[in-house]
């Protein structure tokens, strides 16, 4: 169930695309979600790029907006974990962690 939670800091992440397009196309003022594509940018340039910079420059010297352009095959929505599988999961990562 999702639930809503206020939040003083606008940190807007749109996502555009159109079925007949190959690409789509995201724009996002949330700060985690650009350094995570900046970082997609880098290391995958021939399927992330980066369009837009806003030219407003926020007190930490980065812009407060980005838009990205990528492949709209890459997009992906997926279904939430079952209680088993959050199980099973939580138990490989405890015997992991267990180890010497």
């Amino acid at each position: 169930m999702l639930s809503y939670k206020p939040c003083n800091d606008e940190q807007e992440t749109l996502i555009t695309f159109y079925r007949g397009d190959g690409d789509a196309s995201i724009y996002t003022a949330d700060r985690q979600m650009m350094k995570k594509l900046d970082a997609l940018c880098a290391g995958y340039p021939d399927d992330y790029e980066c369009t837009w910079t806003d030219t407003q420059i926020l007190g930490d010297g980065l812009p407060m907006a980005k838009r990205y352009r990528m492949p709209l095959r890459l997009l992906r929505f997926g279904k939430p974990a079952s209680d088993a599988q959050r199980s099973a999961a939580r138990n490989n990562l405890n015997k992991i962690n267990s180890k010497p």
